[in-house]
């Protein structure tokens, strides 16, 4: 082998080294790209935040302001309590009332000794009675933290039933999430305003 050869052999094999260094070097730029691209996607889904409308549809809320959201969560957790506490039967009693003390403040205690007091779970057995709401309004002022529900109540029975306004009047105060609270927040002070019977018209 001359002299010549063995010069276009070095020449070929530094060629063959510089091309795998070069594929190297992008192959490991190429993976730092995904990486970093990957990264900045998590963080940002990690900030957006994520809603369920009334109608029980998922929806992104990016820009939506935080204010905004916590106005939300706030009137679900009103529309929870609200819900939990006047739509019960003998079945959904305990499981309800116990659901909502985890949303309620210190309230929550002596809207449950009421409801002992008067033997609700008694009468919801004993009269087979059902209830159930329709809410109509919910107000709060997210600043003042208070607000108001309105609705009506209506009883079940096996040989009727009647109707009441249901209007309830409360505070907020923000609390960290838990999985028994989801929306961060406790209801104080809640009182039922109006509970006037709804006269039924016979057609």
């Amino acid at each position: 082998m001359n002299i010549e050869s063995l010069t276009n052999y070095k020449k070929g094999f530094d060629l063959v080294k510089i091309i795998l260094i070069v594929t190297i070097l992008g192959a490991f730029s190429f993976t730092a790209f995904v990486v970093y691209v990957t990264q900045k996607e998590n963080n940002r889904l990690r900030q957006s935040v994520y809603i369920v409308d009334k109608s029980g549809n998922t929806q992104v809320a990016e820009e939506v302001a935080k204010q905004d959201v916590k106005q939300f969560q706030y009137e679900a957790a009103v529309r929870s309590v609200y819900k939990l506490w006047y739509e019960i039967d003998e079945n959904s009693y305990e499981k309800n009332t116990e659901a909502a003390l985890w949303l309620l403040g210190d309230c929550g205690k002596i809207m449950l000794k009421e409801y002992k007091d008067d033997r609700v779970l008694y009468n919801l057995k004993e009269k087979n009675l059902k209830l159930s709401v329709e809410i109509s309004d919910v107000q709060i002022d997210p600043n003042k933290k208070i607000g108001f529900i309105k609705g009506i109540q209506t009883f079940i029975r096996n040989n009727g039933m009647r109707k009441r306004t249901m209007n309830c009047t409360f505070s907020l105060i923000d609390v960290s999430p838990s999985k028994k609270n989801l929306f961060g927040v406790k209801i104080e002070n809640w009182e039922e305003k109006d509970k006037s019977e709804i006269t039924q018209s016979h057609e």
